[in-house]
């Protein structure tokens, strides 16, 4: 997963999807978040995670991506940071 811009704080990172039949589990940054949605049959995906802070703030991360039998690739948004996405299957 690579930044798509020079932010502070936004830095390269792995990430891990697995996909079982339609659903979705998307953890980015090594697994400290995970991001659960589904996939189509047309090969897109959707996953989001979201909460509220304790100063009452939304922080919502999505995954927008597309799958093939090779590979996964995407977007993924933070409030803070956005990241181009390509996972290779193992």
């Amino acid at each position: 997963m690579t930044p798509t811009d020079n932010r502070p704080g936004c830095s390269k990172t792995e990430g891990l999807l697995v996909l079982r039949e339609n659903e979705v589990a998307f953890a980015p940054d090594q697994g400290a978040w995970v991001l659960n949605g589904t996939a189509a049959p047309d090969g897109s995906i959707l996953a989001e995670h979201g909460h509220q802070t304790s100063s009452s703030t939304s922080y919502i991360t999505t995954f927008q991506g597309h799958w093939t039998e090779d590979a996964v690739t995407g977007t993924y948004t933070t409030p803070r940071c956005t990241y181009a996405v390509d996972l290779r299957r193992r």
